[in-house]
Protein backbone atom coordinates (compact mmCIF):
# COMPACT_ATOMS: atom_id res chain seq x y z
CA UNK A 1 0.00 0.00 0.00
CA UNK A 2 2.79 2.43 0.88
CA UNK A 3 4.78 1.64 -2.24
CA UNK A 4 1.83 1.98 -4.61
CA UNK A 5 1.13 5.41 -3.09
CA UNK A 6 4.71 6.54 -3.66
CA UNK A 7 6.28 6.04 -0.24
CA UNK A 8 9.64 4.29 -0.58
CA UNK A 9 11.18 5.38 2.75
CA UNK A 10 9.38 5.02 6.07
CA UNK A 11 10.19 5.33 9.76
CA UNK A 12 8.03 2.79 11.58
CA UNK A 13 7.13 2.56 15.27
CA UNK A 14 6.16 -1.00 16.28
CA UNK A 15 5.07 -1.28 19.91
CA UNK A 16 8.12 -2.61 21.73
CA UNK A 17 7.18 -3.25 25.34
CA UNK A 18 6.29 -6.07 27.76
CA UNK A 19 2.73 -6.23 26.37
CA UNK A 20 3.72 -6.69 22.73
CA UNK A 21 7.14 -8.09 23.46
CA UNK A 22 9.40 -8.10 20.41
CA UNK A 23 6.76 -9.62 18.09
CA UNK A 24 5.94 -6.46 16.14
CA UNK A 25 9.56 -5.34 16.17
CA UNK A 26 10.83 -8.65 14.77
CA UNK A 27 8.06 -8.58 12.16
CA UNK A 28 9.38 -5.22 10.99
CA UNK A 29 12.92 -6.61 10.82
CA UNK A 30 11.61 -9.38 8.57
CA UNK A 31 9.72 -6.90 6.38
CA UNK A 32 12.82 -4.73 6.12
CA UNK A 33 14.69 -7.66 4.58
CA UNK A 34 11.76 -8.89 2.47
CA UNK A 35 11.16 -5.48 0.88
CA UNK A 36 14.81 -4.51 0.42
CA UNK A 37 15.18 -2.53 -2.79
CA UNK A 38 11.53 -1.51 -2.72
CA UNK A 39 11.17 0.46 0.51
CA UNK A 40 13.73 1.54 3.12
CA UNK A 41 12.50 1.05 6.67
CA UNK A 42 13.92 2.81 9.71
CA UNK A 43 12.66 0.81 12.69
CA UNK A 44 12.03 2.57 15.98
CA UNK A 45 12.15 0.69 19.28
CA UNK A 46 9.02 2.31 20.65
CA UNK A 47 7.88 1.98 24.30
CA UNK A 48 4.18 2.66 23.70
CA UNK A 49 3.14 1.76 27.26
CA UNK A 50 5.79 3.86 29.00
CA UNK A 51 9.05 2.88 30.65
CA UNK A 52 8.89 3.83 34.31
CA UNK A 53 5.41 2.48 35.10
CA UNK A 54 5.94 -0.80 33.27
CA UNK A 55 8.46 -3.25 34.79
CA UNK A 56 10.71 -4.78 32.17
CA UNK A 57 9.99 -2.15 29.50
CA UNK A 58 13.52 -0.75 29.52
CA UNK A 59 14.98 -4.21 28.99
CA UNK A 60 12.71 -4.87 26.00
CA UNK A 61 13.80 -1.62 24.35
CA UNK A 62 17.48 -2.38 24.92
CA UNK A 63 17.05 -5.88 23.48
CA UNK A 64 15.47 -4.34 20.37
CA UNK A 65 18.50 -2.08 20.01
CA UNK A 66 20.80 -5.08 20.24
CA UNK A 67 18.72 -6.78 17.52
CA UNK A 68 19.12 -3.85 15.14
CA UNK A 69 16.71 -1.00 15.90
CA UNK A 70 17.62 2.08 13.89
CA UNK A 71 16.12 4.68 16.25
CA UNK A 72 15.24 4.93 19.96
CA UNK A 73 11.61 5.88 20.54
CA UNK A 74 9.92 7.57 23.46
CA UNK A 75 6.34 8.02 24.66
CA UNK A 76 6.83 10.20 27.73
CA UNK A 77 3.21 11.31 28.16
CA UNK A 78 2.24 7.71 28.90
CA UNK A 79 3.55 7.75 32.48
CA UNK A 80 1.69 8.23 35.76
CA UNK A 81 3.46 11.38 36.98
CA UNK A 82 5.42 14.23 35.42
CA UNK A 83 8.53 13.19 37.36
CA UNK A 84 8.24 9.81 35.66
CA UNK A 85 7.79 11.54 32.31
CA UNK A 86 11.15 13.27 32.84
CA UNK A 87 12.74 9.99 33.93
CA UNK A 88 11.36 8.34 30.78
CA UNK A 89 13.07 11.02 28.69
CA UNK A 90 16.32 10.56 30.65
CA UNK A 91 16.25 6.80 30.05
CA UNK A 92 15.74 6.97 26.29
CA UNK A 93 18.41 9.66 25.91
CA UNK A 94 20.76 7.35 27.81
CA UNK A 95 19.99 4.48 25.42
CA UNK A 96 20.35 6.73 22.38
CA UNK A 97 23.80 7.83 23.51
CA UNK A 98 24.85 4.30 24.48
CA UNK A 99 23.95 2.89 21.06
CA UNK A 100 24.59 6.07 19.04
CA UNK A 101 21.03 6.34 17.72
CA UNK A 102 18.68 9.20 16.91
CA UNK A 103 15.58 9.79 19.02
CA UNK A 104 11.95 9.92 17.91
CA UNK A 105 9.30 10.83 20.50
CA UNK A 106 5.54 10.71 20.42
CA UNK A 107 5.14 13.65 22.73
CA UNK A 108 2.69 16.17 24.21
CA UNK A 109 -0.33 14.26 22.96
CA UNK A 110 -3.14 15.61 25.10
CA UNK A 111 -5.82 18.27 25.32
CA UNK A 112 -5.12 19.39 28.90
CA UNK A 113 -2.42 22.04 28.74
CA UNK A 114 -2.16 21.97 32.54
CA UNK A 115 -1.10 18.31 32.58
CA UNK A 116 2.69 18.57 32.55
CA UNK A 117 3.03 15.06 31.12
CA UNK A 118 1.69 16.58 27.91
CA UNK A 119 3.94 19.62 28.20
CA UNK A 120 7.30 17.81 28.12
CA UNK A 121 8.77 19.69 25.15
CA UNK A 122 10.68 22.12 27.36
CA UNK A 123 12.43 19.25 29.12
CA UNK A 124 13.12 17.50 25.79
CA UNK A 125 14.69 20.71 24.50
CA UNK A 126 16.81 21.01 27.65
CA UNK A 127 18.02 17.41 27.36
CA UNK A 128 18.73 17.77 23.65
CA UNK A 129 21.04 20.73 24.24
CA UNK A 130 22.69 19.33 27.36
CA UNK A 131 23.40 15.99 25.65
CA UNK A 132 24.65 17.59 22.42
CA UNK A 133 21.86 15.97 20.41
CA UNK A 134 20.90 18.96 18.28
CA UNK A 135 19.47 17.83 14.93
CA UNK A 136 18.96 14.24 16.12
CA UNK A 137 15.65 14.53 17.97
CA UNK A 138 12.17 14.38 16.43
CA UNK A 139 8.86 14.95 18.21
CA UNK A 140 5.56 13.75 16.77
CA UNK A 141 1.98 14.82 17.55
CA UNK A 142 2.63 17.86 19.80
CA UNK A 143 -1.09 18.63 19.87
CA UNK A 144 -0.83 20.47 23.18
CA UNK A 145 0.97 23.26 21.32
CA UNK A 146 -2.20 23.75 19.29
CA UNK A 147 -3.98 24.86 22.50
CA UNK A 148 -1.45 27.05 24.29
CA UNK A 149 -1.34 30.83 24.34
CA UNK A 150 0.33 32.26 21.19
CA UNK A 151 3.14 33.77 23.27
CA UNK A 152 3.95 30.32 24.69
CA UNK A 153 3.93 28.82 21.20
CA UNK A 154 6.25 31.55 19.92
CA UNK A 155 8.69 31.00 22.80
CA UNK A 156 8.64 27.23 22.29
CA UNK A 157 9.35 27.58 18.57
CA UNK A 158 12.39 29.76 19.33
CA UNK A 159 13.73 27.13 21.73
CA UNK A 160 13.03 24.29 19.29
CA UNK A 161 15.01 26.12 16.63
CA UNK A 162 17.93 26.51 19.03
CA UNK A 163 17.87 22.77 19.78
CA UNK A 164 17.30 21.92 16.08
CA UNK A 165 14.41 19.66 17.03
CA UNK A 166 12.27 18.29 14.19
CA UNK A 167 8.49 18.23 14.56
CA UNK A 168 6.03 15.93 12.80
CA UNK A 169 2.30 16.64 13.16
CA UNK A 170 0.17 13.60 12.39
CA UNK A 171 -2.98 15.27 11.05
CA UNK A 172 -5.27 12.24 10.69
CA UNK A 173 -4.67 10.83 14.17
CA UNK A 174 -4.41 14.23 15.84
CA UNK A 175 -7.72 15.33 14.33
CA UNK A 176 -9.45 12.02 15.05
CA UNK A 177 -8.26 11.70 18.65
CA UNK A 178 -7.90 15.33 19.75
CA UNK A 179 -10.49 17.53 21.41
CA UNK A 180 -12.67 14.64 22.52
CA UNK A 181 -13.28 16.11 25.96
CA UNK A 182 -14.41 19.44 24.51
CA UNK A 183 -18.16 20.04 24.76
CA UNK A 184 -18.15 23.33 22.88
CA UNK A 185 -15.68 25.01 20.55
CA UNK A 186 -14.18 21.59 19.85
CA UNK A 187 -10.50 21.90 18.96
CA UNK A 188 -8.95 20.56 15.79
CA UNK A 189 -5.85 19.60 17.82
CA UNK A 190 -3.59 19.85 14.78
CA UNK A 191 -0.52 22.08 14.60
CA UNK A 192 -0.48 24.77 11.93
CA UNK A 193 2.92 24.40 10.21
CA UNK A 194 3.29 28.04 9.14
CA UNK A 195 4.63 29.45 12.46
CA UNK A 196 7.21 26.64 12.59
CA UNK A 197 8.39 27.22 9.04
CA UNK A 198 8.65 30.97 9.66
CA UNK A 199 10.43 30.26 12.95
CA UNK A 200 13.09 28.11 11.30
CA UNK A 201 11.98 24.75 12.73
CA UNK A 202 12.19 21.75 10.43
CA UNK A 203 8.66 20.36 10.14
CA UNK A 204 7.15 17.47 8.18
CA UNK A 205 3.88 15.58 8.41
CA UNK A 206 3.00 11.91 8.21
CA UNK A 207 0.53 9.14 8.89
CA UNK A 208 0.68 7.70 12.38
CA UNK A 209 -1.96 5.00 12.64
CA UNK A 210 -3.51 3.42 9.56
CA UNK A 211 -6.76 1.49 9.98
CA UNK A 212 -6.39 0.70 13.66
CA UNK A 213 -8.24 1.71 16.81
CA UNK A 214 -6.55 5.11 16.99
CA UNK A 215 -7.36 6.03 13.38
CA UNK A 216 -9.59 3.54 11.54
CA UNK A 217 -8.99 5.18 8.15
CA UNK A 218 -6.20 5.78 5.68
CA UNK A 219 -4.23 4.02 2.98
CA UNK A 220 -0.64 5.09 3.57
CA UNK A 221 -1.02 7.97 1.11
CA UNK A 222 0.84 11.12 2.10
CA UNK A 223 -0.93 13.16 -0.59
CA UNK A 224 -4.25 12.23 0.97
CA UNK A 225 -2.92 13.29 4.39
CA UNK A 226 -1.69 16.53 2.81
CA UNK A 227 -5.14 17.21 1.37
CA UNK A 228 -6.64 16.67 4.83
CA UNK A 229 -3.97 18.92 6.35
CA UNK A 230 -4.63 21.83 3.98
CA UNK A 231 -8.31 21.72 4.94
CA UNK A 232 -7.72 21.47 8.69
CA UNK A 233 -4.98 24.12 8.85
CA UNK A 234 -6.61 26.34 6.19
CA UNK A 235 -3.62 26.21 3.84
CA UNK A 236 -5.06 27.45 0.58
CA UNK A 237 -2.39 29.42 -1.30
CA UNK A 238 0.00 28.19 -3.99
CA UNK A 239 2.86 28.87 -1.55
CA UNK A 240 1.12 26.65 1.00
CA UNK A 241 0.97 23.79 -1.52
CA UNK A 242 4.70 24.09 -2.15
CA UNK A 243 5.34 24.17 1.60
CA UNK A 244 3.32 20.98 2.11
CA UNK A 245 5.24 19.22 -0.66
CA UNK A 246 8.57 20.29 0.87
CA UNK A 247 7.39 18.90 4.20
CA UNK A 248 7.02 15.33 2.89
CA UNK A 249 10.15 15.43 0.72
CA UNK A 250 13.16 17.52 1.65
CA UNK A 251 12.09 18.27 5.23
CA UNK A 252 11.36 14.60 5.88
CA UNK A 253 14.73 13.64 4.41
CA UNK A 254 16.42 15.89 6.97
CA UNK A 255 14.54 14.12 9.78
CA UNK A 256 15.62 10.73 8.46
CA UNK A 257 19.14 12.14 8.00
CA UNK A 258 19.33 11.02 4.38
CA UNK A 259 19.58 14.49 2.84
CA UNK A 260 23.04 13.73 1.39
CA UNK A 261 21.62 10.95 -0.80
CA UNK A 262 18.12 12.36 -1.38
CA UNK A 263 16.97 14.60 -4.20
CA UNK A 264 17.13 15.12 -7.96
CA UNK A 265 20.85 15.74 -8.41
CA UNK A 266 23.67 13.75 -10.01
CA UNK A 267 25.15 11.18 -7.65
CA UNK A 268 22.09 10.88 -5.43
CA UNK A 269 19.67 7.97 -5.17
CA UNK A 270 17.20 7.89 -8.06
CA UNK A 271 14.12 7.63 -5.83
CA UNK A 272 11.32 9.32 -7.73
CA UNK A 273 7.54 9.44 -7.99
CA UNK A 274 5.95 10.56 -11.26
CA UNK A 275 2.53 12.12 -10.64
CA UNK A 276 -0.32 12.42 -13.12
CA UNK A 277 -0.70 16.18 -12.77
CA UNK A 278 0.91 19.19 -14.37
CA UNK A 279 1.50 21.71 -11.57
CA UNK A 280 2.93 21.61 -8.05
CA UNK A 281 0.00 23.71 -6.90
CA UNK A 282 -2.37 20.92 -7.97
CA UNK A 283 -0.70 17.98 -6.23
CA UNK A 284 -2.83 18.09 -3.07
CA UNK A 285 -5.89 19.24 -4.99
CA UNK A 286 -5.85 16.40 -7.52
CA UNK A 287 -4.30 13.69 -5.30
CA UNK A 288 -3.14 12.38 -8.67
CA UNK A 289 -2.39 8.87 -9.86
CA UNK A 290 1.15 7.73 -9.12
CA UNK A 291 2.18 7.06 -12.73
CA UNK A 292 5.53 5.56 -11.78
CA UNK A 293 7.27 4.85 -8.50
CA UNK A 294 11.02 4.54 -9.00
CA UNK A 295 13.49 3.23 -6.43
CA UNK A 296 17.24 3.42 -7.02
CA UNK A 297 16.52 4.02 -10.69
CA UNK A 298 14.23 1.00 -11.12
CA UNK A 299 10.48 1.16 -11.71
CA UNK A 300 8.90 -0.71 -8.78
CA UNK A 301 5.28 0.31 -9.42
CA UNK A 302 3.36 1.65 -12.37
CA UNK A 303 -0.29 2.62 -12.43
CA UNK A 304 -2.68 0.62 -14.58
CA UNK A 305 -5.25 3.42 -14.55
CA UNK A 306 -6.04 5.17 -17.81
CA UNK A 307 -4.66 8.70 -17.85
CA UNK A 308 -7.15 11.46 -18.43
CA UNK A 309 -5.89 13.92 -21.05
CA UNK A 310 -6.98 17.38 -21.98
CA UNK A 311 -7.91 17.56 -25.65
Amino acid sequence: MLISNGTTIARVHPDTDPLAGLTGFKSMLALKDEYEGLIDLQIVAFPQEGLVKFPGAYEVIEEALKLGADVVGGCPYNENRFEDTKKHIDLVFGLAKKYSKDLDFHADFGDDINDLRSRAIDYIIEKTINEGYQGRVTVGHMITLASVDPSVLESTIRKMKEARINVVPLPATDLYMGGRSDRSRVRRAVLNPVPFVKGGVNIAFSSNNIRNAFTPFGRGDLLLIGSLYEHVAQLGSIADQKMLLDMITYNAARILRIENSYGLEPGKNADLVVLGTKAISDVFLDIPVRRYVIKRGKIIYRSELIEMRNF
